[in-house]
């Protein structure tokens, strides 16, 4: 049996300042205390626009280990700001992510994709099932999250 690459995309208006999001989403080390299935993640390494991160993600007794490298840049009072993620060994054979910010007025419009195939066919069978209910799940958890911090943005 062949699986193609699964995605995912969307995009939600949030009364929070588009720098406020971008720092909630580029804080990957407090993950563990507000995404589903995170389990821990461990900076490898940092530099200017550049992040080199173990993450440990865990659902349902299944355990996936991956390396990520992480590449940003923050939005300005107009312009957007990204974060682009790809998994460069571990349990993704293809992992693509892309977080956009863009200033709107006092809010911001956010977008997100991402597209990944796993290694092995079984959790990327699991996965699929419930992929797109647990991305939810996880989008909803970064914009609670956004709530609960202050705006300094």
């Amino acid at each position: 049996m062949m699986f193609k690459k699964s995605s995912y995309r969307d995009e939600r208006v949030l009364p929070f300042s588009a720098m406020h999001v971008f720092e909630i989403v580029l804080d990957i080390e407090c993950y563990h205390e507000f995404i589903p299935w995170c389990q821990k993640i461990r900076v490898i390494s940092k530099a200017e626009n550049e992040i080199k991160a173990e993450v440990v993600a865990s659902f349902k007794g299944i355990v996936a280990t991956y390396v990520s490298l992480i590449k940003f840049l923050p939005p300005g009072n107009e312009e957007a700001g990204f974060i682009e993620v790809k998994s460069t060994e571990g349990a993704f054979k293809y992992l693509y992510n892309l977080w956009k910010f863009h200033p709107e007025g006092k809010g911001s419009r956010v977008t997100f994709y991402i597209e990944y195939s796993f290694r092995s066919k079984f959790m990327q069978l699991i996965l699929n099932m419930m992929y797109n209910i647990a991305q939810r799940r996880i989008i909803s958890a970064f914009e609670n999250r956004c709530g609960s911090l202050p705006d300094n943005g």
